[in-house]
């Protein structure tokens, strides 16, 4: 489905801390409905779905909330610690 998904935000930066949200940009090989979109988020385990911009373009905006339990919290300091080591720059 998938073609590429970038990690963006704070997070990839390494500058997030415990109130950061998790933003990805997520490509696919062709243009979703927005209920497409809403449907992959809610089996994610995303709550509470919203949507904003212009929806006249292909771009598609979901937006919502997982209650993170402490394994994905876990997960989540593991992408920071391997974005900090291997991807950016040194500061």
């Amino acid at each position: 489905m998938a073609e590429e998904v970038v990690l963006t935000g704070s997070v990839s930066r390494g500058v997030a801390d415990e109130v950061s949200d998790i933003e990805m940009l997520i490509v696919t090989p062709e243009p979703m409905e927005l209920a497409a979109c809403f449907e992959h988020a809610r089996a994610a385990g995303l709550e509470e779905l919203d949507t904003w911009g212009d929806q006249s373009t292909p771009t598609r905006r979901v937006s919502g909330f997982s209650r993170m339990s402490p394994l994905t919290r876990l997960v989540v300091a593991g992408i920071r610690r391997v974005l900090n080591r291997f991807v950016l720059p040194p500061q």
